[in-house]
């Protein structure tokens, strides 16, 4: 079945492949911002300039994520673009991708014969060098900062979640009690501008710190800000990730265990089942609604007897859980019954009953 989308001009495939471009100007107001840069409001979380197009490389990202601002951190080539926002399989995707033709007087693409050209899958390793020992020396440091009176105050918040010292310290959890700013280099990453101009620096804000690890190595830092009421209002993101951090699922390392798997968003959410039901399943976390889709993470999930997705109840989690359903074979959505795990358990919700009904 061919599938409708709004009329396409002219498109002339070559090494400047302007696809990317066509598709997302289709749904959103773009403007030029250099030769081969283009930006408008995110479809998924708003502003003003989040997403940018580089046409030429066919890609396109929401930014607003990585410079700190209440971004989705959405991204990928035109595949992917027609994926997210318009709910095709990969295989429609590509076949639209590969030569469309348009037809003003209908509004549909029709099917080249000529065979999509499909990149390779992106390869996912942990960071390396000067990142890794830095990283290491980082997180030793906010975990000793647990041990001060900030530290202790972080430890009552993630109380107030459920979260009892003893998982937050297996976690290896710490607390960074300042905002810090400090140069690229020091963490061996190239140097980096702005769209203002202006180099990029390493942000280490203040809040809770969350590593991510596997096989012995630092993959993630992320960051849970304690935002202000003026703070929240100005759309400001909660969770912060450590530049140079790499494409990652939280707690994958006890997949091997051979339980069933629970996939959340939110590593603290991820912790709480651990610690409610961590004999009846395996917490793993994505860290939003986007990540984790790397073939490394996706072959591992697929090896679980079972997989419950069980993404926050709202949209962005629903068309989040509908992707994994379609991925994963011995995937089953499992939703909260309201928010997420962490606010059924606030309410008064038994997560492990929930779980168990989910496991039936």
């Amino acid at each position: 079945m061919v599938p409708k989308c709004g009329p396409f001009r002219s498109i002339v495939l070559g090494k400047r492949n302007p696809m990317i471009l066509e598709l997302v100007s289709q749904e959103i107001q773009l403007k030029q911002v250099t030769g081969n840069e283009y930006a408008g409001p995110c479809p998924w979380c708003g502003g003003t300039d989040r997403l940018h197009i580089w046409p030429e490389d066919d890609r396109w990202k929401c930014l607003g994520y990585d410079e700190g601002r209440n971004g989705c951190g959405k991204g990928g080539d035109a595949i992917q673009w027609l994926r997210d926002k318009r709910g095709l399989t990969f295989q429609d995707a590509a076949d639209l991708v590969g030569k469309p033709t348009g037809d003003h007087s209908t509004g549909i693409l029709h099917h080249s014969t000529v065979a999509p050209t499909l990149k390779a899958p992106e390869p996912v390793d942990h960071p390396t060098g000067r990142w890794q020992d830095r990283a290491w020396s980082f997180l030793n440091w906010t975990q000793e900062q647990m041990d001060t009176e900030s530290g202790g105050k972080a430890e009552h918040w993630l109380a107030m979640r459920g979260l009892n010292a003893s998982t937050v310290h297996q976690a290896g959890i710490g607390y960074c009690p300042e905002d810090t700013y400090t140069d690229r280099a020091g963490w061996g990453l190239e140097p980096e501008a702005s769209r203002y101009g202006k180099l990029k620096r390493v942000w280490t804000p203040r809040g809770i710190v969350i590593p991510w690890t596997f096989g012995g190595h630092i993959w993630r830092i992320r960051f849970r800000r304690p935002l202000t009421c003026a703070q929240a209002a100005k759309g400001e993101a909660k969770y912060i990730q450590l530049p140079g951090s790499a494409n990652g699922l939280y707690g994958a390392r006890e997949l091997a265990t051979g339980k069933a798997a629970v996939l959340v968003e939110s590593e603290l959410d991820a912790l709480l089942l651990k610690q409610e039901a961590g004999d009846l399943c395996v917490a793993v976390a994505t860290g939003g609604t986007a990540g984790a889709r790397r073939a490394k993470w996706i072959g591992m999930l697929a090896t679980a007897p079972r997989v419950l997705i069980a993404y926050d109840a709202d949209e962005a989690g629903e068309r989040a859980a509908q992707w994994w359903k379609g991925t994963l074979p011995n995937g089953r959505i499992w939703r909260p019954l309201w928010g997420d795990q962490t606010d059924m358990l606030k309410d008064g919700a038994n997560l492990r009953d929930w779980l168990t009904e989910g496991l039936k």
